[in-house]
């Protein structure tokens, strides 16, 4: 009987995860959608206001991570690796460098796997990273894990550039402790 109980668990488990982890594909597809984004991605290729379409899209993404918890981060990667757009709980993070391609740059991330593996994304597949430690400030002690979802973005055919959407790995972590009900005898 306890082996019964076990698997049946086990495969609930694995429903509710393949259902959240389905959740939030279709929720990065949708965010990759959103007119501001494009509006943004048409003045990142010199048709308009750059700095008044990266400020709306820096707001719209700050709006979505507070409607939506479970994000971590949100941003707009080009397609040489370099974060162009970065919102992260809660906050707008500027650019550190002006950039070598005209545009100002929060950081590279060429060299991160899940940026490499996301150069083999179709347009409108979802990539999903590994758990992954964030980068952290020095005085932390702990950084919990996240799961990056990561989408191309394109126009015309032509890849851009990728949106990010790191994700809190409460919610998993949840699912996986809450799969092995604690048993006695």
């Amino acid at each position: 009987q306890v082996n019964e109980d076990m698997h049946l668990l086990l495969q609930r488990g694995v429903t509710e995860i393949s259902a959240l982890m389905e959740h939030e594909k279709a929720a990065t597809r949708a965010l990759a959608e959103v007119p501001t984004l494009h509006r943004y991605l048409e003045a990142a290729m010199g048709e308009g206001d750059y700095d008044g379409a990266r400020a709306r899209l820096e707001r719209y993404f700050l709006a979505y991570q507070k409607a939506k918890p479970t994000v971590q981060a949100v941003r707009v990667i080009d397609r040489r690796g370099n974060t162009l757009v970065k919102v992260k709980e809660g906050e707008i993070v500027p650019p550190e460098s002006p950039g070598s391609f005209g545009l100002p740059v929060v950081a590279n991330h060429s060299y991160k796997k899940y940026f490499r593996d996301a150069r083999h994304l179709e347009v409108g597949q979802v990539g999903v990273s590994n758990f992954e430690l964030g980068r952290v400030s020095p005085k932390a002690d702990f950084c919990p894990a996240m799961i990056r979802f990561i989408t191309p973005l394109s126009r015309n055919g032509q890849r851009l550039g990728y949106l990010v959407v790191n994700g809190w790995g409460r919610r998993l972590d949840q699912l996986l402790g809450g799969m092995i009900a604690e048993r006695k005898g």
